[in-house]
């Protein structure tokens, strides 16, 4: 068996998925989604991956949690309908499973389910190693800015830049854009 592979859970039946307040839309896209992850990872897969990135002395300084991953590649599915470049995040994820298995590069397949279109981004783990270093080293200077990485952050609710810019917009400051995250 490749590295990190187990055996996957059945397909869930709407019998025994919460399916409130999704549509018939949303349903098909994530049956998309698992289409093509059953149809390119095969039987031996682990889903909803927890992982973790450790720096030189071995403290996290980052953790995520991928869609499916197995052997030396990775899926992680995306709903929306933008064209966001979530290059960041699957390194940060990828870096996570080749710091787990000893691997140096990692094929990762974006499935863009709404557009049904698979994106895929070869990362190498030095590569990788030097996207997430300077991140974190962003993240961790200066004064905190909201930016796209804000949804990944634990703190992100409670995030006092954050907060700022959420409540300017509430009052209807015009000086400050709305930002999705």
């Amino acid at each position: 068996a490749s590295p990190g592979c187990s055996s996957t859970r059945p397909r869930q039946t709407s019998a025994t998925v919460d399916t409130d307040g999704l549509t018939l839309q949303d349903l098909a896209d994530i049956d998309w989604a698992y289409d093509q992850i059953d149809s390119k990872a095969g039987k031996d897969r682990q889903v909803e991956v927890p992982l973790s990135i450790v720096d030189g002395e071995f403290h996290e300084i980052m953790h995520g949690t991928a869609d499916c991953a197995c052997g030396a590649e990775l899926w992680d599915a995306k709903f929306g309908r933008g064209e966001h470049d979530y290059t960041p995040q699957i390194q940060s994820y990828a870096l996570g499973w080749m710091q787990r298995h000893g691997l140096t590069r990692l094929r990762c397949y974006v499935l863009r389910a709404a557009l049904r279109r698979v994106d895929v981004i070869d990362v190498e783990y030095d590569e990788a190693m030097a996207a997430v270093t300077a991140i974190v080293a962003r993240v961790g200077q200066g004064e905190r800015c909201p930016s796209d990485f804000c949804s990944w952050c634990d703190a992100h609710l409670t995030c006092s830049a954050v907060n700022e810019r959420v409540q300017a917009v509430a009052k209807g400051r015009e000086d400050w854009e709305p930002i999705t995250y």
